[in-house]
């Protein structure tokens, strides 16, 4: 355990960003600490297990070797190896409706955040992450056969292999975003 004190390890106050689709959920965006997002069922259970999720986010951080990512990560990252997650402050920027946006074809809120042009080392984190979280599916699916890819967990949910295709039609659309001119994917 490192002997540096909580007092020295300066994370600045965190924004939360709340999509809220009622009574059917809400999904929580942190800007500052990238590809930290999570779900809960109403804004109470969110704002009551934010701790929790960012230190889930931040052991995932460690255990990938993704602490460095950004200078907020590495504050909060050595804030959990201290064991001094109470003193990470977390304040709702923007709480906007909005749909279930884990559902397909559901429309995503636009933050006044979003509308930011990012810097590059953001730009350069972001990416980094995307490439590890990619990796580590690769990781995970390589080793299943095709039935166990193209199986069904119930009639209303996808495959892995179904997954996989919206997962990169997702990275393709967040493309287009960046250049209107990219080609659309090709059907393997």
């Amino acid at each position: 355990m490192n002997a540096q004190s909580a007092a020295d390890v300066q994370v600045p106050t965190l924004d939360l960003l709340v999509e809220d689709a009622g009574i059917q959920g809400c999904l929580a965006h942190i800007p500052a600490l990238p590809g930290c997002c999570f779900r809960a069922e109403s804004v109470a259970e969110l704002m009551d297990t934010v701790l929790a999720r960012i230190a889930e986010y931040a052991h995932w951080l460690l255990a990938e070797g993704l602490a460095d990512i950004t200078s907020e990560t590495v504050a909060l990252t050595r804030r959990v190896r201290i064991g001094d997650l109470p003193g990470v402050r977390v304040v709702k920027k923007e709480h906007l409706p909005g749909a279930p946006v884990w559902e397909s074809g559901n429309p995503a809120v636009l933050f006044e955040h979003d509308l930011q042009p990012l810097d590059d080392g953001t730009l350069v984190a972001h990416l980094r992450f995307v490439r590890r979280a990619l990796e580590r599916v690769r990781e995970l699916v390589i080793p299943l056969s095709s039935a166990q890819r193209a199986r069904r967990p119930a009639a209303d949910r996808r495959s892995i292999d179904e997954t996989l295709e919206h997962i990169g039609n997702c990275v393709w659309w967040y493309d287009t975003r960046i250049d209107d001119d990219l080609p659309e994917p090709e059907d393997l």
